[in-house]
């Protein structure tokens, strides 16, 4: 068997500590630990389940807010068509799920932006204007949006700085109004180069990222457009692999992000150029946006439904995102 030195054509590092920033695949053998020790990058995320939601028999075209371990779910419908709309609202702490608030005003296809504690549920059904905000105790109606957004309209930032974008409006579907929050009225800002509903958002009231959704048609047309927001405009960037709609999405900024479910089982995740598939979801789960929670290292997917037809869903998947490991070995 050749030595790891004819494989590489130097000896392993022999050091007192591990390197500070080193590089996939490096070796080295650690005189304080003693022990040969190697650096893997980008392990793959995974998908894992959680608690489920309290309602029965699950909700789909629900809004949420928060993290993987701090998660808010609101409103939403139960039954399908037409009826068993809720106004029901839960918290998540990582493990299980508890009621708390009710919505002032019962709906589905509805967006939410922000955390557990200070959330906003935004838009909805028919379509609506309705601007609702939570304090981590109880909602109020806050100020109305310009355009009333139906069919899930993409919603991202925080209870005092958010952005709208995309959804139904009275004209029809596929919208291309956006709106931005300032913690206690709404502005329209510049449209979205593409209508579409049920889209995904992720980011900040100033750099957002729009992606995937559908339009018009018979049937409608499932899309995999991506647009970047720099505060003042939207550009089209690089399309998701996939094609879909009634997904989700979360992530810090227009340069990091993630795409899950949807009428694909397939997850994608944006480094601010292009799209990557990194990991499946156990089934095509349409969220709607029952929305993604957390960043692109720790998330939370939770309700949406099934098909064929429309079997509301309790699921709670969480996402644990690629990782970097240092790993040892015995020295023999």
């Amino acid at each position: 068997m050749a030595s790891y030195k004819e494989l590489h054509g130097h000896n392993i590092q022999t050091v007192s500590s591990d390197p500070d920033n080193p590089i996939h695949g490096q070796v080295w053998y650690n005189t304080t630990t003693g022990t040969i020790r190697a650096f893997q990058g980008t392990l793959a995320g995974t998908w894992a389940t959680g608690g489920n939601l309290n309602t029965t028999p699950g909700r789909f075209q629900l809004g949420g807010a928060g993290t993987q371990t701090a998660a808010l779910a609101f409103g939403g419908g139960t039954q399908w068509p037409g009826v068993g709309v809720t106004a029901n609202a839960e918290t998540y702490n990582g493990s299980a799920w508890s009621e708390v608030g009710d919505l002032n005003a019962p709906r589905r296809n509805l967006s939410g932006l922000g955390t557990q504690t200070a959330a906003l549920a935004v838009a909805g059904e028919n379509p609506t204007t309705d601007t609702e905000s939570w304090n981590g105790s109880g909602w109020t109606e806050v100020g109305d949006l310009n355009s009333g957004k139906n069919n899930s309209c993409g919603a991202t930032g925080t209870n005092t700085a958010g952005i709208a974008f995309g959804g139904e409006t009275t004209a029809g579907p596929g919208n291309v109004n956006a709106e931005t929050w300032n913690g206690s009225s709404w502005t329209e800002v510049g449209n979205l180069n593409k209508g579409r509903y049920d889209i995904g958002g992720a980011g900040t009231s100033t750099s957002a990222l729009a992606f995937g959704g559908t339009t018009p048609g018979t049937p409608p047309v499932d899309k995999d457009e991506t647009e970047s927001w720099n505060g003042t405009a939207w550009t089209e960037l690089a399309d998701l692999n996939t094609a879909r709609e009634g997904h989700g999405g979360f992530g810090a900024s227009n340069t990091s992000a993630l795409c899950a479910a949807g009428t694909t089982t397939n997850t994608e995740e944006w480094n601010g150029t292009a799209w990557t598939e990194v990991a499946d979801t156990s089934s095509a789960l349409i969220t709607t946006a029952a929305t993604m929670s957390g960043t692109t290292s720790l998330g939370a997917i939770f309700g949406g439904y099934t098909g064929p037809g429309i079997n509301p869903q309790v699921t709670t998947l969480e996402w644990t995102g690629p990782s970097d490991e240092t790993v040892s070995f015995d020295a023999s």
